[in-house]
């Protein structure tokens, strides 16, 4: 296994992916609906909503196995034993116009942040989807840059496989890396 990942904070967007942390959006997708154009369009259904965070969907306390995938190929297998009580945390901005914003996209959320301060731009983009009680598929974007500079940008896809409880004993965190 490769254990150098393209930037270190990709690390440790995964493993706040894995336990189901989230950021923001923008809601320009409102026209679907969560399965399909069907399905009946309450207001918690609507693609593209806003959804506040104790709307959003938990992950299956145990074993999580994740395996991430740089833009460059590396690849890094994690696992984390997730708590049943464990809380989601949303990172707070400094401003307004820095608070992470969550909106419902078909089949889980999306959070987009960004910020400016003291002329240094970050970046914060995250895509989560799945079942959550078996699999979830995370699609991150971390950037920064300075002000009249492009943003240096990382991706990583995550894929999330729920293992099994926790090994009697196992406090929630990082577990072992896998080899």
């Amino acid at each position: 296994m490769n254990r150098v990942l393209a930037a270190p904070l990709l690390r440790a967007a995964a493993l706040l992916a894995v336990a189901g942390v989230a950021a923001c959006s923008n809601a320009e997708d409102t026209a679907a609906t969560v399965g399909g154009d069907d399905a009946p369009a309450s207001t918690a259904e609507v693609v593209g909503a806003e959804m506040a965070v104790a709307d959003l969907p938990t992950l299956r306390p145990g074993v999580w196995r994740m395996v991430n995938t740089t833009e460059g190929g590396d690849v890094e297998t994690l696992r984390q034993c997730i708590g049943a009580d464990q809380s989601l945390e949303i990172p707070e901005g400094t401003s307004a116009d820095c608070l992470p914003k969550i909106n419902r996209v078909r089949g889980g959320f999306r959070i987009e942040s960004r910020c400016t301060t003291d002329g240094v731009t970050g970046m914060f983009n995250m895509t989560m989807t799945g079942d959550f009680e078996t699999r979830t598929r995370s699609e991150l974007e971390i950037g920064m840059g300075v002000e009249g500079q492009p943003l240096n940008v990382a991706k990583q896809t995550s894929e999330g496989v729920w293992e099994g409880p926790c090994p009697a004993g196992q406090e929630p965190g990082l577990m072992e890396d896998e080899e």
